[in-house]
């Protein structure tokens, strides 16, 4: 089977050699998402409820830019590694 990966332009450029989805006929796997404002590169907020809210905004954008469903199953992994205050 085929594996697509890509990075759609409206989220965050991702920081290493990955991309932020991978595609393999209706499996999607979603990678190094963080609450990050992609216009800015800073912190979406100063707490993890609006982070959270970006992240979320983040995976929206990507699986609409993978498929088009009325129904999802989603599986998260999260971490609470700290990412750098500032992306520029």
């Amino acid at each position: 089977m085929k594996v697509e990966t890509f990075t759609p332009a409206n989220v965050m450029k991702p920081i290493g050699p990955y991309s932020h989805i991978s595609k393999a006929g209706s499996f999607i796997a979603i990678s190094g998402t963080a609450g990050v404002d992609p216009a800015t590169g800073d912190f979406a907020g100063r707490d993890a409820h609006t982070q959270a809210r970006q992240i979320l905004r983040a995976f929206r954008s990507m699986l609409e830019a993978s498929v088009r469903a009325s129904t999802m199953c989603c599986t998260s992994t999260c971490s609470s590694e700290t990412p750098p205050t500032s992306r520029k």
